[in-house]
């Protein structure tokens, strides 16, 4: 049995307390349910949502920042993940 995997691409940028993300995907083995930025979480850790991305959008998405989330982006303790009927977490 052979299983395909799935590849994407998030920019981010901050421009004050502006946080926006533009995301592409390829290769996701059912239909996006969801698309979620999570921390504060250590490399390998779970973290919990902080922003959920529109689904119905061109998947490119601004949110504001507060200062401890702004210090956490800085930290690098966040990181994205797409969900799915057959990934959905």
């Amino acid at each position: 049995m052979s299983s395909a995997l799935g590849s994407g691409n998030v920019v981010a940028t901050v421009r004050d307390n502006l946080f926006c993300l533009k995301l592409s995907y390829d290769g996701l083995s059912d239909m996006e349910l969801f698309s979620h930025v999570h921390g504060p979480a250590a490399l390998g850790e779970t973290g919990p949502i902080i922003f959920t991305m529109d689904i119905n959008t061109d998947k490119t998405q601004c949110f504001e920042l507060t200062k401890d989330q702004k210090k956490d982006l800085d930290d690098e303790l966040w990181y994205f993940g797409i969900n799915s009927e057959k990934c959905p977490n």
